[in-house]
């Protein structure tokens, strides 16, 4: 995992799920089939005790923004 900052958006694995979940969202696909898709391709990130909370944090704001949640 690569980190520039303290934010909560400051590494590699929040932002490559947060951009992955708007580029499917943005072909027209379902935000709940979207959020499956990202849970299933990133499961290694989600499970990864170091990476989990970035994980989490990005799926959790793309679904927010979205109106899935």
């Amino acid at each position: 995992m690569g980190t520039w900052n303290t934010a909560v958006d400051g590494n590699d694995t929040f932002l490559d799920i947060y951009q992955n979940f708007f580029d499917l969202y943005n072909k027209g696909k379902d935000p709940i089939e979207v959020s499956k898709q990202i849970t299933e391709v990133y499961k290694q990130a989600f499970d990864d005790y170091d990476d989990r909370t970035n994980s989490l944090c990005g799926l959790a704001l793309a679904q927010w923004e979205t109106g899935v949640v």
